[in-house]
This record gives structure tokens, sequence and C-alpha cells, in this order.
């Protein structure tokens, strides 16, 4: 794993503790403590974690969006499968 200060030097900054709003051509939408944020963007690319979340999926209208990793079929996709599928799209887009 890549550490968080090394991904820093990089302007890679993490967010933790929101709710996604809604996603557009501006970028995401979401909220902390109940203020609201736009995160602007080109790219969005989620990771929710070992529990399926699609919130964010669900949410964008956008109609080049993709849907990766467990939550497409949890019963055979583990971490590393999702981390590779992950890559994949991030050198497509």
């Amino acid at each position: 794993w890549i550490h968080k200060a090394i991904l820093a030097k990089y302007g890679v900054k993490y967010i933790n503790g929101i709710s996604y709003t809604k996603i557009t051509d501006d970028g995401l939408y979401y909220t902390k403590h109940d203020k609201k944020y736009l995160l602007e963007a080109d790219n969005i690319i989620i990771c929710a974690g070992q529990e399926s979340n699609i919130s964010a999926y669900n949410i964008c209208n956008h109609p080049n969006k993709h849907l990766i990793g467990s939550v497409t079929n949890p019963n055979t996709m583990d971490a590393k499968e999702s981390i590779y599928a992950a890559t994949k799209l991030g050198l497509i887009i």
C-alpha cells in the first residue's frame, strides 16, 4: 500500500465522514458536518470500502460511469481483484 504522505506529495487528499449528494459535470457535491461542498473534478473515483456501497453510483446521472470491485460480484471478487479493476479503469480514463 502507498502511504498517505507519499500520495499527499502528489496532491491526493482524503476526505472522510462525508455524505454524497450528487455528481455532475462540475464534480462531486457532498456534505460534511451539515455544510455543503463541491469537489471540482474531471474524473471521480470513489473507493467505498469492503462493504457494498453504491450510493454515489446511484446519484450519478452521467452516462460515462463505471461500477467495479466486489460490489459487481461479492461472492468471487477479493480486494486484490478490486484494486486491479480500479487500476485498469484509471488507466483508461
